[in-house]
């Protein structure tokens, strides 16, 4: 029964926002400043059957999961709302698949049913799930592969966690992760995981080095490591701000767009950077991985609907620093500080979900390595709450270790008394 509330919530949801914002949205409503990036190679994909990026290249930076469920879209000239229509369909299977999720691992259907009800009204995946972006996607592959690992079927673990590779190559390193640790308890899963990611992730990145001499799977770690990460110890070292030391080492990599060996440059001109200023970088990543934990997203919302001009949320107090973001938008700031403390239990509860069951300790684990990596590599500049979607259903499940570690912990009420017959 919840399981149904929690579908038919989160379809209606969505299609109120999707008709709301079509009525009183911003032409950009559903869109962020990322997906042109996806749209362009979905566009090359749809035309010429090719993935390229905007000027006619190899597309090396992002990567075809995502432009391929786009192509057909913009093939057919569909609205960004009829796009984002299609969100509805992986945000429906995000809750059927948490629901299947908490009831393998609790063996409670009320249980499963609050996990699914969680997440089919959680308002960061709602707000994202209105976006022309791959966060919705790329969270139910992950559910998928945790469904199909807790189950122990590496074979269809391993296609899932390559499908979130294919479509967000940060999910690439949880490749070595996973297998590294599954290892220990599982080292025959664990091989045949690692096998078939390495064969489904080849391919990709043969075609790279064929098409433009680039080994990698996506050069958007190079990328991050050069111009996010030491681009930030490199602005504070010179004392400017990091949107303009982003523009300088964006248009250097511009002026070698034609040496194939400049992500290796780059990549180590980054390491070099962190390396000048190891507890400065740390500081910055940090504060950024606090934000992707715990920022709501209420700045997300407000732009959506028009009411504020930037993207990015929170992290663009970066260089302003809180006190001038708060001062520039006094009221964005207290909605977000009240909303966060609203969404603090999904994040405290995991931390104290310590009375693991033993049968469920390898899938707790599970979560837990994942929701670590993802705010992990959601750190630093870029930092917010678009990089905590992901790991939204895996802190519920491990929230739902909490609350029924407590129901079972409750004193049971003593059973009552048959009545005494009365003496004559």
């Amino acid at each position: 029964m919840m399981l149904r509330v929690a579908i038919v919530l989160a379809i209606a949801l969505r299609v109120s926002l999707i008709l709301l914002l079509r009525q009183i949205g911003p032409p950009d409503a559903f869109r962020a400043s990322d997906s042109i990036t996806y749209t362009t190679g979905a566009q090359s994909l749809a035309s010429h059957g090719r993935f390229l990026d905007a000027h006619g290249k190899p597309e090396i930076f992002r990567t075809p999961g995502y432009p391929l469920v786009l192509a057909p879209f913009v093939a057919l000239h569909a609205s960004d709302a009829a796009i984002v229509a299609s969100n509805i369909v992986f945000a429906v299977l995000i809750v059927i698949v948490t629901w299947r999720i908490a009831r393998q691992v609790f063996g409670d259907e009320r249980v499963a049913g609050i996990c699914a009800v969680i997440v089919a009204v959680e308002p960061t995946m709602l707000i994202w799930s209105l976006k022309v972006m791959p966060e919705t996607l790329f969270t139910l592959c992950l559910l998928l592969f945790a469904y199909a690992a807790i189950c122990e079927k590496p074979v269809a673990a391993a296609v899932a966690l390559c499908a979130a590779v294919y479509v967000k190559p940060i999910a690439w390193p949880l490749v070595l992760i996973v297998p590294s640790v599954a290892v220990w308890f599982r080292p025959r899963r664990a091989l045949i995981l690692f096998v078939t990611c390495a064969a489904l992730l080849a391919p990709w990145h043969l075609r790279n080095y064929v098409v433009a001499g680039y080994p990698g799977f996506s050069s958007l770690i190079d990328r991050s490591i050069y111009i996010t990460a030491g681009g930030s110890v490199a602005a504070r070292q010179e004392g400017v701000a990091f949107a303009e030391m982003r523009r300088q080492l964006i248009a250097r990599d511009d002026a070698r767009a034609a040496n194939p060996a400049r992500y290796t440059q780059m990549r180590r001109e980054g390491v070099s950077r962190i390396a000048s200023d190891p507890f400065g970088w740390a500081k910055t990543h940090a504060f950024g991985m606090f934000r992707t934990l715990f920022e709501p997203g209420v700045t997300e919302y407000a732009r959506t609907f028009g009411l504020y001009a930037s993207n990015g949320g929170l992290s663009a107090m970066v260089d302003g620093g809180f006190t001038g973001f708060a001062r520039a938008h006094p009221i964005l700031v207290g909605l977000s500080i009240v909303w966060a403390i609203v969404l603090l239990p999904l994040v405290l509860l995991p931390i104290v979900a310590m009375r693991v069951p033993p049968e469920s300790r390898l899938a707790f684990g599970l979560f837990a390595l994942i929701t670590v990596w993802l705010v992990v590599a959601g750190g630093g500049v870029p930092g917010y709450h678009r990089f905590r979607v992901p790991a939204v259903p895996f802190l519920v499940l491990m929230s739902a270790f909490a609350y029924t570690a407590r129901r079972c912990s409750s004193p049971s009420p003593p059973p009552a008394r048959s009545p005494q017959p009365s003496e004559s």
